[in-house]
């Protein structure tokens, strides 16, 4: 009874999140600011298997993988195993790279805690100036890193809850800009033996923060004021920059685990994404699961954009994945092919993973 109860809890909890979210204008989709937030690198995505899944795994991610999509979800990868070590690397579009490692231990009856740290290289970039707009002949090359550090917790068999907060930090020469955000999710699986077992629902607020700004020595320079005297001395300006919003948003997602045969499942997916800064998203994708060794995987998304003609960046995704068992401990690879619309060949992602 008193279990009863506290599921019950949990479930109110829940509805009441999502009641206050679909009725708060901030998690609509505006395609009016489409382009106007910042930080953008939050929302690169990372890892093989969630990324194959085109994001749409809001309601399946585990471990490490489920830090970027769904904080809930990272409990779930330690069912049998106390520590997992995970590294991807993604060859983003325009030679950009994106970087990210993260760690995670169980902590008994305390739950999951875990650290990751996602970063973006962009290689030389010329320097150019108003003397000299053809380059100076050096070269710099930005900073974009974010640390995180999640914890999640298993509240029962078919409940589970997480976050992650994060530090942002983007340096372009002698310019910076530092942020912190949040997310918070939640992840309901229906009892084993009823008409909906397999069934998974989960809910996720991403990068919730106050606004960041750009300062440093290169927004400052000596000049001469305007409609001053041409033998008039110098004098130092500081340019403000104007503050801009983290890319927030409100994702729900839903999958059914499908038992074909004996070692066989299938997993279809579907997700939802509200943005603050532009169109909402819609995914769908599946997952092949055989003997929990070998995995297929792909999905697509897209956009709500039926008030405009807009060319959209990302395109179908496809990936697989094998686990390999050494005794009490798990070695996994996941790669990941993102097609790209604009650009030509596409975003390919490999991961390495163990458990032990």
């Amino acid at each position: 009874m008193e279990q009863t109860m506290k599921n019950k809890k949990y479930i109110l909890i829940l509805t009441i999140l999502l009641s206050v979210v679909f009725t708060t204008e901030t998690f609509a989709g505006n395609p009016a600011k489409r382009g106007t937030s910042g930080a953008q690198e939050l929302l690169l995505s990372v890892g093989g298997r969630g990324t194959a899944l085109s994001g749409a795994s809001i309601s399946l991610s585990t471990g490490l993988d489920a830090i970027h999509w769904n904080p809930a979800g990272l409990a779930g990868g330690f069912t049998n195993s106390n520590v997992e070590a995970l590294f991807s690397s993604t060859d983003y579009i325009e030679d950009v790279g994106i970087n990210y490692a993260g760690v995670g231990i169980n902590v008994t009856d305390f739950g999951v805690v875990a650290f990751s740290l996602k970063s973006l290289s962009f290689g030389d970039i010329p320097v150019t100036t108003e003397s000299f707009p053809d380059g100076t002949g050096d070269t710099y090359s930005p900073s974009f890193i974010t640390l995180s550090a999640s914890y999640s917790k298993q509240l029962t068999d078919r409940i589970a809850v997480g976050f992650t907060t994060k530090f942002i930090s983007e340096n372009i020469q002698r310019t910076s800009a530092v942020g912190f955000a949040v997310d918070a999710g939640v992840i309901y699986k229906v009892a084993s033996g009823t008409a909906f077992d397999g069934l998974r629902f989960g809910v996720v607020l991403k990068n919730i923060g106050p606004n960041m700004q750009f300062e440093g020595a290169d927004l400052e320079e000596m000049k001469i004021p305007n409609n001053s005297d041409p033998s008039a001395q110098q004098m130092p300006f500081r340019y403000v920059s104007q503050a801009f919003e983290l890319p927030s948003t409100f994702e729900m997602g839903l999958s059914y685990d499908y038992l074909v045969q004996d070692e066989i499942t299938i997993s279809p997916m579907v997700a939802f994404q509200s943005v603050n800064f532009g169109d909402d998203q819609f995914k769908i994708a599946g997952e092949i699961n055989y003997a929990n060794f070998i995995y297929a995987r792909g999905g697509f998304s897209f956009q709500d954009n039926s008030t405009d003609e807009v060319i959209y960046v990302e395109g179908p995704t496809f990936g697989f994945g094998l686990n390999y068992s050494l005794g009490s401990s798990v070695l996994g690879f996941d790669y990941s092919l993102s097609k790209v619309s604009v650009f030509d060949g596409g975003n390919h992602t490999i991961a390495l993973k163990v458990t032990f």
